[in-house]
């Protein structure tokens, strides 16, 4: 769900909010939003004849404080 609305907001918000929410989080090394770890950039599908389709999903989210505090 938060990367959901973090990809919705990063459509809406002016590119400067966006690539400074980057910027911080890489100089940082701030966490993202994705479930102690057990959330990953892709899924893979298995097919019936022993191979596998991988999807890329949308970026995860920065952790919530940043977004609330942040941006208001």
């Amino acid at each position: 769900m938060f990367a959901c609305v973090w990809n919705v907001l990063k459509k809406s918000m002016p590119s400067e909010v966006i690539k400074d929410y980057e910027e911080i989080q890489r100089i940082y090394k701030l966490p993202v939003m994705d479930a102690d770890g057990k959330q990953t950039k892709y899924f893979d599908l298995p097919d019936p004849n022993g191979l596998h389709h991988r999807f890329n999903l949308s970026d995860l989210a920065p952790y919530g404080g940043a977004i609330a505090q942040n941006y208001v």
